[in-house]
């Protein structure tokens, strides 16, 4: 039945969702069959990972399989040999286990374990790419097309002289793949870079290992992409899973997020196995916890003030004591996500803004952007101070706020103008010139380190920095090592300093005692709020 069929009779397309699918101009399937026929084989690469040699050769023993899944084992083992996956060899210098696991469909699929192996395989370090890389290139798109590939790894074929690396023992016999298998460790990146070239030039695409997303801001720049990619795959003779595919859909679902015209939000199955999970009983079960729930943590506001009482569990010296607090902590935190933001895709030619503040013991940020006349954030931010930064003046707290954030969005901010908000009006003067006055050491160096981003500093008023100050206060205690003063760094930087630049002790207790207002005690306390 066509989807033409379909139109007549007046039905209607949705996704898993429930979201309504538009209108495919072209049958893609009926116009290319081979695309979506049987498993393709890459014909323009052959994978051969490098060996480290210095490696003892590992021939494991048989792990014998259960009876109850030898006859499913058997079946398919039979069906890669048929399809000329694997091979059948009399002996092999490497020989790892079978692991037999259930997929959600009943099937069993099996897989080797090659960690002995990965021992002596050399990684390819070719680079994956991060969420924020794979999130930030959907700005205007309204029509999206998710394309699995077959069994991808399995479209790779494996150097000849790299087989005996596969080799695995099973209840019929020793085998070996003839393909890139899954579970070798250079695969990942291997694939990445093949993915990469092969796409190399198509407008509107992002590949994450065997997931291809194809978008663009019409149906019929979607179509245009989305065909190129079509020919491409034909071209290197690789092969797509219809069944997993999706065509022309408004929302799809990748890398652990939903994507949509309105921004990207958490994807709802990860929520629910999030409010799923049991209370912790163990360090190990919060660490796994926080783990989980931290990978949305750029949706959060008051991620740290929630999970301050978990986060005292892994303390290395901290007895096990599990409180209400900590169950508050835990209810709180699943309840938080049943509603997260909606946070808008980046663009390259909007307006781009990055608020920051500081308290006593955090550094907190918002980055946004206004777009169709309302600014909106695209990501939340926060750290916890070290104690060496939490005895910084308040001015320094505050440009450190302004660096870290800058960093932090690097990917963003590089080689684009944007707007960096600050509440603290003494640093727009400090961090709006290249003048070096009397600029504290600490604050030259930070300046040196915002010179390659082209910012506008502006002075926003605390009332109207309400959630920059609400991350500062409501931090999650990430790694702090990034800001930790390196006394080489200063040293160099003193070297390189005018010395006319540098105020002395005796000019800093003169200026400090005729100064009208408690210089001593708001240095170290903050300007008052009254």
């Amino acid at each position: 039945m066509g989807l033409d069929l379909f139109s007549a009779l007046g039905f209607a397309l949705v996704d898993t969702e429930g979201a309504a699918v538009l209108t495919v101009t072209a049958p893609w399937q009926q116009q290319r069959p081979t695309l979506f026929k049987g498993l393709g084989c890459l014909t323009s690469f052959m994978h051969q990972p490098l060996i480290d040699h210095s490696i003892t050769l590992i021939i494991q023993p048989l792990r014998r399989i259960p009876l109850a899944l030898r006859e499913g084992v058997s079946a398919e083992l039979q069906r890669l040999l048929s399809a000329g996956i694997i091979k059948p060899v009399d002996a092999s210098p490497w020989v790892s286990n079978l692991v037999v696991a259930t997929k959600k469909s009943g099937a069993l699929r099996i897989c080797v374990d090659f960690r002995r192996v990965n021992n002596a395989v050399i990684p390819d370090k070719y680079p994956l790419p991060t969420t924020e890389e794979l999130t930030a290139q959907f700005y205007a798109s309204t029509v999206f097309s998710k394309l699995d590939l077959r069994e991808g790894y399995l479209q790779v074929p494996l150097h000849a002289d790299s087989r005996n690396l596969t080799a695995f023992v099973t209840h019929e016999g020793v085998f070996r793949y003839t393909r890139m298998p899954f579970g070798l460790s250079s695969a990942p990146s291997c694939f990445q870079k093949v993915m990469t070239t092969v796409l190399a030039g198509i407008p509107g695409v992002v590949i994450y290992l065997d997931d291809i997303v194809v978008h663009g801001p019409t149906a019929d720049i979607h179509n245009e992409c989305l065909n190129k990619v079509f020919d491409a795959l034909a071209k290197h003779d690789l092969t797509l899973n219809a069944k997993k595919s999706l065509f022309a859909v408004p929302v799809i679902e990748f890398v652990g997020f939903k994507l949509s015209e309105q921004g990207i939000s958490p994807l709802q199955s990860n929520v629910e196995a999030i409010q799923s999970i049991p209370e912790p009983t163990s360090p190990g079960q919060v660490a796994s916890f926080l783990g989980m729930t931290g990978y949305y943590l750029k949706f959060h506001l008051r991620y740290s003030n929630t999970t301050a009482p978990l986060r005292q569990l892994l303390r290395k010296d901290e007895p096990w004591v599990w409180t209400q607090e900590c169950t508050e902590a835990v209810h709180n935190l699943k309840a938080q996500l049943t509603s997260p933001p909606i946070l808008l895709h980046f663009s390259t030619s909007c307006k781009t803004m990055v608020t920051c503040d500081a308290s006593a013991t955090a550094i907190g940020a918002v980055h946004s952007q206004e777009q169709n006349g309302v600014e909106r954030p695209i990501a939340f931010a926060s750290r916890a101070l070290s104690p060496t930064e939490q005895r910084y003046s308040v001015v320094e707290r505050e440009a450190l706020a302004c660096v870290w954030s800058c960093e932090r969005w690097h990917l963003y901010l590089y080689g684009r103008p944007f707007t960096l908000r600050t509440d603290h009006h003494a640093l727009v003067a400090l961090l709006a010139t290249s003048d070096t006055g009397h600029r504290p050491l600490r604050l030259h160096r930070w300046y040196d380190r915002l010179r390659q981003y082209n910012y506008k500093l502006q002075f926003t008023p605390g009332r109207e920095n309400v959630v920059a100050d609400l991350l500062s206060r409501s931090v999650l205690v990430q790694g702090t090592t990034d800001d930790v003063n390196h006394p080489e760094t200063d040293i160099i930087q003193l070297l390189h300093t005018p010395l006319q630049s540098i105020v002395s002790l005796q000019e800093l207790k003169t200026a400090s005692g005729q100064d009208p207002i408690q210089l001593r005690t708001y240095i170290r306390e903050g300007w008052p709020a009254q």
